[in-house]
């Protein structure tokens, strides 16, 4: 009884935030076109373009994250590949966004490289990890399709 309505009251609620996320990308996506139509309009190239490429990894991140929730509903199990691969993108947009402020430290980007590497050994061992126990051979993410 206990389980079922926690189940309920969690599929409700990780509901209610895709809700918000896809709302979310939707309004993202609208800001990038008036960005884009910015940048056609400006002289100043540097600046727009932090704010384009800013933008744009932000929606991959939320991509990210709608992809793990939707796993949820569709297998009943958080996919922490999303997760991780959400965390990378968004070390990879810090990045970019100290490199292309010129704000970056030798220190700074050293940290970030690190939690880079660890990210993806942790993707990479997440993915070994889910095969093997899936009974499955580890696949490329990208689905390809039948040779015919």
């Amino acid at each position: 009884m206990i389980e079922n309505v926690f189940n309920r009251v969690s599929r409700a609620t990780l509901g209610l935030i895709l809700a918000f996320l896809i709302v979310g990308l939707a309004i993202g996506s609208v800001k990038l076109v008036f960005n884009f139509v910015a940048i056609v309009q400006t002289t100043d190239i540097t600046g727009t373009y932090q704010t384009l490429i800013s933008d744009v990894l932000s929606l991959f991140i939320l991509i990210e994250l709608s992809r793990s929730l939707f796993g949820y509903f569709e297998h009943d199990e958080i996919n922490v590949g999303a997760i991780i691969d959400a965390a990378m993108v968004f070390v990879i947009r810090e990045i970019l966004i100290f490199l292309f402020e010129k704000k970056v430290t030798e220190s700074m980007l050293l940290a970030m490289t690190a939690l880079l590497a660890v990210l993806g050994a942790l993707r990479i061992a997440w993915t070994l990890v889910h095969c093997k126990t899936r009974g499955n051979k580890a696949e490329s993410p990208v689905k390809h399709p039948p040779v015919t």
